[in-house]
């Protein structure tokens, strides 16, 4: 019989090749476990003052009637399911703090950011005391918030008082009145006047009908834009019907938000525009955020090299052009930056409200955090907080809106920003 050879195997490598890479994994592995080790007590800081507030928040807005006494797991009865945000949802004062948010995130990061760049543009330009005027702006927002809004109280006092007189209409208190009957122009009660800022200029008898129809016909232009960049934009992969059925729900989807809304709040008060008392309150957070974002926007200026300032003089760029095709897109990164912080901030605000505002916000300069602190502090009866449940709904919300806002800033704006 034929023997039958048998395959030969290689025996596995045990040379010095092998030695190496299993060297340099365990070494790898040690190095990686003492980094683990050294930011592990940073990581349980996190999750105990950060991650685990967000995760009882969401447990804790499931449940009402929460008694602070009774432990921090409510009782199985008092398991309301979603009801807290089905509340939340149909609730004029939570979509009353909801908007007068939106606003007053917009005007004080929008204008804080727009006369911020002024300042840092002229201050560039300074040769000398510049170190001056970074200290001077800078010094307001190391200053106590507390202290700034007691002071901005004391300017938009609107008559003259004091413990033993009783207000006096004709006699101007704080600066701005004072300034005002100088002027001629009718003293304001700033920090609790409702009335809208629209109202004031333009309207007669207190109605501004005009300006509501105008409010009307833009939303329902800006619905119909909406419709035909979606029936555009989709008309190429779904084709036209499906691309036209879309942009139809779109516009009806659109337009039944608006009249819903249009049902919490009446036209004749959106078209009033911001109240007297948040545009003041805006005017002071617009000062007190300017020295953070002038020193970051003029180390932004600082570092744009003057050789491209002198290159595009010669290729005739002047004024306007070199600010918007130069100086804003190498500011980019900086201006992205300060947009995404003062918008967290923006939506965060409270102890200006709560100090400039002593007796408390009216309504139309009620805010997500102002409204969250009534909610649960003051409509909750002492130990029996009934309001721990709606209040954690309100932060949910308040979390959401922060995080989506600012996925959508990045989105838009960061394919933007110049890195170069």
């Amino acid at each position: 019989m034929a023997s039958v050879s048998k395959p030969i195997t290689k025996p596995p490598e045990t040379g010095p090749l092998q030695t190496d890479a299993a060297f340099k994994r365990r070494k790898k592995l040690k190095n990686s476990l003492k980094a683990y080790l050294f930011i592990a007590p940073a990581m349980l800081f996190l999750f105990f003052f950060n991650f685990f507030p967000i995760i009882y928040a969401i447990f804790l807005s499931l449940y009402q009637r929460i008694s602070v006494v009774k432990g921090v797991i409510p009782p199985a009865e008092n398991f309301a399911g979603f009801a807290n945000y089905t509340r939340l949802l149909t609730d004029p004062d939570w979509w009353n703090a909801f908007f007068n948010t939106i606003g007053y995130v917009f005007g004080s990061v929008f204008f804080g950011l727009v006369v911020a760049l002024g300042i840092a543009l002229l201050l560039d330009k300074v040769k000398k005391g510049k170190e001056f005027y970074r200290v001077a702006f800078f010094l307001p927002y190391v200053t106590s918030l507390v202290a700034v809004a007691t002071v901005w109280y004391i300017i938009f006092s609107p008559y003259a008082s004091n413990a033993l007189v009783k207000p006096n209409p004709d006699r101007p208190g704080g600066l701005v009145n004072w300034v005002f009957a100088a002027a001629g122009i009718p003293m304001q009660r700033w920090l609790i006047d409702d009335r809208g800022i629209f109202t004031i200029i333009f309207a007669n008898g207190g109605k501004v009908d005009w300006l509501s129809g105008l409010i009307r016909l833009l939303v329902v232009a800006a619905l119909i834009i909406v419709a035909v960049v979606a029936y555009r934009r989709l008309n190429h992969t779904l084709g036209v019907w499906v691309s036209a059925i879309v942009g139809a729900i779109a516009l009806l989807v659109g337009w039944t938000v608006i009249v819903e809304l249009a049902h919490l709040f009446p036209w004749t008060g959106w078209a009033g525009g911001p109240s007297i008392a948040m545009v003041a309150i805006t005017v002071v957070a617009v000062w007190y955020s300017l020295g953070f974002n002038i020193i970051l926007l003029l180390a932004g200026l600082t570092n744009i090299s003057r050789e491209l300032y002198d290159a595009a003089r010669i290729d005739g760029a002047r004024g306007w052009s070199m600010l918007i095709s130069m100086t804003i897109p190498l500011l980019s990164p900086t201006l992205f930056f300060l947009l995404i912080v003062n918008t967290i901030s923006a939506f965060q605000a409270f102890t200006l409200f709560f100090a400039i505002l002593p007796s408390g916000p009216t309504r139309s300069v009620q805010v997500l955090s102002t409204f969250y602190y009534e909610v649960t502090f003051k409509r909750g009866s002492g130990t029996d907080t009934a309001g721990f449940g709606y209040s954690s709904t309100i932060v949910v919300f308040m979390l959401l809106l922060i995080v989506g806002i600012n996925q959508l800033q990045q989105r838009i704006l960061a394919k933007r920003v110049n890195y170069d």
